[in-house]
């Protein structure tokens, strides 16, 4: 094999395992994907047992909102029925700007959310905000780890001073 024949088996292979890398990222985002989209739906009907089949560890729970920390699946559970099924009559979560990324078996999901919903009064309500979800490759398949989500905050009132 010559010099540059050599140098062109090299390229192609390389060239070959980053095409592979890219499928397997795309795959992976897809099965990503899925459980959120999953999770939407978990979250649009107030369904705590479709929510606890999404969990890596449904009894180990990793789950930040701006009202509270929550580390096992009572408390989780708690929130979710508490707030979620028992606050509203109609619950839509939409997600936009939605990156997926993944790094052997650890994925990660940043994305901005708006969530209209009826409460019980009959009254509208709506939030808007950003999470990340942090999922892990389990022997069923994609699960979520971690799920940290906020809403912006109400910026101080301007004193009509330029910042320093």
């Amino acid at each position: 094999m010559t010099r540059s024949s050599a140098g062109l088996v090299i390229i192609i292979a390389t060239l070959a395992g980053g095409c592979g890398k890219g499928a397997n990222d795309a795959a992976t985002a897809a099965e990503v994907r899925a459980i959120l989209d999953q999770y939407v739906k978990a979250v649009n009907g107030a369904d705590d047992q479709m929510l606890r089949d999404l969990w890596a560890e449904p009894e180990r729970i990793s789950y930040v909102n701006p009202m509270q920390r929550l580390r096992t699946w009572g408390e989780l559970q708690g929130f979710w029925q508490g707030f979620l099924k028992n606050s509203f009559t109609r619950r839509e979560l939409t997600l936009s700007n939605v990156a997926i990324q993944s790094a052997g078996d650890a994925g990660w999901a940043v994305f901005d959310w708006e969530f209209n919903a009826t409460q019980t009064d009959g009254k509208p309500s709506q939030t808007r905000g950003w999470e990340t979800q942090v999922y892990r490759r389990t022997d069923r398949g994609w699960r979520i780890a971690h799920a940290h989500y906020s809403v912006p905050a109400t910026p101080p009132p301007s004193s009509g001073q330029p910042a320093p």
